[in-house]
């Protein structure tokens, strides 16, 4: 089973969750008065997915299909020249 505390995407869930307005609260203790002041306390989301871009990944996968059709194209070439003597 899974189980998520939210029904979106992550980046949507963090963007969110990155803040949180203090006046929907209510504070108490010794930094009460301090957090209240500031009013909202926001922070950087984290970044979860790749640091690869998108045509990093895609030139690695035609470079492959190149070096794959390459060593067909040379594996045929010598059957045909082994076949010839």
């Amino acid at each position: 089973m899974i189980t998520n505390n939210w029904s979106d995407a992550v980046i949507p869930y963090q963007e969110q969750t990155s803040s949180i307005n203090w006046d929907e609260f209510e504070v108490s203790g010794v930094g009460a008065e301090k957090v209240v002041k500031e009013g909202r306390t926001s922070w950087a989301r984290v970044v979860e997915e790749t640091q690869v871009s998108n045509a990093v990944i895609l030139g690695g996968l035609i470079t492959a299909a190149a070096a794959v059709t390459a060593g067909a194209l040379y594996r045929r070439s010598l059957r045909g020249l082994v076949k010839q003597r």
